[in-house]
């Protein structure tokens, strides 16, 4: 599989026209995941009995989608409309089909899911079947151990136990919901000093920054000294030319990262997001996966591990610097 920035970051469908962890005592489903070679969160799932298929794991893509093969394998039916289903993908849009599924099986976890988009399967994630997104992701709290290969769902409405945490282990990080068109969660980074809003984005490989973040820390595009970074791809076909923008230090609440860098690019996503100008950050697996964390849309909270991963041979980024007791 070639690699892409993200199959479907912040992918949206629309219509044309129209402060505490989740307590570990009460016991999540488990479900098992692993990271590609590529740097894609993967999990493998069953559409109505057929499968199991890998699908990228992506908590800012708004719509679960599924490749035109897959939904062909699984004998599901078109629903007929009178507008088109338009994509949002990093890159631009697309049009998409909307289709009737009925039952994705993620382990023994049987999730009811009435409709999903179907689109043709990009050339460069050819065996992948497709995004498990936030509309499946966002209906509890959701746990990421990419060290141990797995993803922890919690029932709806857990109890919230602060006490049921290990002491000095986690953080919390507040987390704020924003993104009309579907739920995407959003935290706030300190690179090299300077605040910049990042979404949330398991399914982005690489962790991007826009034109208006990189101004804000000095760097431009048009700099010679910036070295080229491979283009960006996701679900639409479209590439967008990036560039490697390195940094000195990224930190999330008490968690910081030395010597790291940025895929900056101007992608449309941006733009419809209503970024431009705004400095902006998608923050990817190749920074999350090297941490626990948990997601807690309900309570708007964002929770990390103070300790790293265990087992991150697939990770070969720089060293993680930590700060604050207890590492």
């Amino acid at each position: 599989m070639k690699s892409g920035l993200s199959i479907a970051v912040l992918l949206t469908v629309l219509l044309a026209g129209n402060g505490a962890a989740p307590a570990l005592a009460d016991a999540p489903r488990t479900v098992p995941i692993e990271m590609s070679d590529t740097g894609h969160i993967l999990v493998n799932a069953r559409v109505n009995g057929s499968g199991p298929y890998p699908f990228i794991v992506d908590t800012a893509a708004g719509a679960t989608v599924l490749f035109d093969p897959v939904s062909s394998a699984a004998g599901l039916e078109d629903v007929t409309m009178d507008r088109p289903v338009i994509i949002q993908g990093v890159n631009g849009t697309s049009e998409a089909r909307l289709v009737d599924v009925g039952t994705l099986q993620l382990g023994a976890w049987q999730v009811p899911l009435s409709r999903a988009v179907s689109i043709p399967a990009p050339s460069h994630l050819d065996d992948v079947a497709g995004v498990l997104g936030a509309d499946i992701l966002y209906r509890q709290p959701v746990g990421f151990s990419l060290g141990e290969g797995r993803l922890d769902i919690y029932e709806q409405g857990a109890g919230i136990d602060e006490s049921a945490m290990p002491d000095g282990e986690w953080f919390a990080v507040p987390i704020d919901e924003r993104g009309g068109e579907g739920v995407f969660f959003w935290t706030t980074l300190l690179v090299d000093g300077v605040a910049v809003d990042a979404v949330i984005d398991t399914g982005a490989r690489r962790s991007a920054i826009n034109i208006a973040g990189a101004r804000a820390l000095g760097s431009d595009p048009a700099n010679a000294t910036l070295a080229a970074d491979e283009p960006v791809r996701g679900a639409t076909a479209h590439e967008t030319p990036a560039w490697v923008l390195p940094v000195t230090t990224v930190q999330l609440g008490e968690h910081v990262w030395g010597s790291r860098q940025f895929t900056l690019a101007d992608l449309a996503i941006f733009e419809a997001m209503g970024r431009v100008g705004i400095p902006t950050i998608i923050l990817g697996a190749d920074f999350l996966a090297e941490q626990d964390f948990i997601i807690d849309p309900g309570e708007n909270v964002l929770w990390v591990q103070k300790r790293r991963s265990a087992a991150l041979g697939f990770i070969s980024s720089p060293a993680v610097e930590f700060s604050g007791a207890g590492q």
